[in-house]
C-alpha cells in the first residue's frame, strides 16, 4: 500500500478553510485532499491557537459561530505534532537565522524535519523556508 503524503499547513491556509478570502477554494481543495486521505495533513499544535485567534476577530463569527469552528477544526482530525525541546530549540535557531517569528518557524522546521512541503500564504515563509510552496502553487500540481 503506498504511503499517503504528509503536508504541513500553516494558519494563513487554514483559516481559508473558514473564511470567504482570495484562496479559499483552493484551501478548500487542499482540506478535502486530506479528508478524502489522499494527503495527511500535519500542524504544529499551536496552529490552533493562531486560527482560533485570527478568527476571533473576525466580525461575521460570533461566539457561537467560533465555539462551532474551533470543534470543526479539531473534527479535521488532522495531525497534530506537540513541540518537543528539541523541536522548540530548532524553531528557535531558525527563526533568528531567518528573521521570522518562532511561531512562523514552528511550521518551517516540522516540514524540514518530516521532510514534506508546507503550504502557505506567508510570503516570509515561502522566502525563507525551502520547503514552502504557495497555496496556488500546490493547487495548480494537484
Amino acid at each position: 500500500m503506498a504511503r499517503v503524503q504528509e503536508v504541513v499547513v500553516d494558519a494563513s491556509v487554514a483559516c481559508k478553510w473558514f473564511l470567504p478570502e482570495k484562496d479559499t477554494p483552493k484551501a478548500l481543495l487542499l482540506r478535502d485532499d486530506h479528508i478524502e486521505e489522499r494527503i495527511r495533513i500535519l500542524a504544529p499544535e499551536l496552529m490552533a491557537y493562531e486560527v482560533a485567534n485570527a478568527l476571533r476577530y473576525h466580525p461575521a463569527l460570533g461566539k457561537e459561530g467560533l465555539q462551532e469552528t474551533i470543534r470543526y477544526l479539531y473534527d479535521l482530525q488532522l495531525s497534530w505534532v506537540p513541540a518537543t525541546h528539541r523541536d522548540l530549540g530548532s524553531a528557535a535557531d531558525f527563526a533568528r537565522r531567518q528573521r521570522v517569528s518562532v511561531y512562523d518557524a514552528c511550521y518551517a522546521t516540522l516540514a524540514e524535519h518530516r521532510s514534506c512541503p508546507l503550504v502557505t500564504n506567508d510570503t516570509l515563509l515561502l522566502k525563507t523556508s525551502r520547503r514552502a510552496v504557495s497555496l496556488s502553487e500546490w493547487a495548480a500540481r494537484r
